[in-house]
């Protein structure tokens, strides 16, 4: 399995180790950035997306996903799996990340809204494996057809907010789904990350402006900000 690595840090490291690719950056040139980059590079059918702060355990059978990727049937673009800790638990996402649930509804007018809600939003399973359910949005940790992220890409505009603009801008062209017969586990206690990044928090601000950006580019805006269920509104 070869393994790449798109490295922004300021300090480079050398790293040594059978079929690794190492591609050197600007300092802190930007999430997405990176991931355009290792997805260019990609040179076979499929990529397994990860987060260094998730393990690897014995529930991580990765051959799993690959089967569901496979299936002449099904055609998905993207398969994730679920989330442990270590208390046991399995989840099909992290925290209380507002962008995790969202679905898309269309009103009597023809308007479209992005709808936030408050428990997962499946829109049915896949018919040959019923343990998998079509979704929006699924965590870092999902096994994907090369070619299909590449045709969506991952928007560089900004350096660190990233991760939910690709399901948004995939809409209509990523058919998505979650099985729960995966599993990682999710550990932040042993992320490599750069301490100023972990530390780097995130203001409303910026929050807002990359959820107004999302929103925008893909014809949507926001609207009933009373309203935390509403995130977006196609726009006529």
């Amino acid at each position: 399995m070869a393994i790449l690595i798109a490295d922004d840090s300021r300090n480079k490291q050398t790293l040594n180790g059978t079929n690794v690719k190492h591609f050197l950056m600007p300092y802190l040139e930007g999430y997405a950035a990176g991931k355009n980059l290792l997805v260019s590079q990609v040179r076979t059918k499929y990529l397994l997306w990860v987060d260094d702060y998730f393990e690897f355990t014995r529930g991580t059978i990765l051959e799993r996903l690959l089967e569901k990727l496979e299936s002449p049937t099904a055609e998905l673009d993207v398969v994730a799996g679920f989330i442990s800790d270590h208390k046991g638990g399995v989840s099909d996402t992290i925290n209380n990340d507002p962008w995790k649930w969202l679905k898309y509804s269309r009103d009597p007018d023809g308007n479209g809204c992005i709808v936030r809600t408050e428990t997962s939003f499946p829109y049915g399973t896949v018919e040959r494996f019923p343990n998998c359910a079509f979704k929006d949005v699924v965590p870092n940790f999902f096994m994907a057809k090369t070619e299909s992220l590449r045709k969506v890409g991952f928007d560089s505009t900004f350096e660190q907010v990233a991760h939910h603009e690709l399901f948004i801008d995939g809409w209509g062209y990523l058919k998505i789904v979650q099985c729960d017969d995966v599993t990682i586990l999710h550990d932040r206690s042993k992320s490599i990350v750069e301490s100023t990044f972990i530390n780097h928090h995130f203001s409303e601000e910026e929050l807002v402006e990359h959820s107004d950006h999302v929103l925008f580019k893909n014809g949507l805006e926001n609207f009933q900000s009373w309203n935390p269920h509403y995130f977006g509104k196609r726009r006529n």
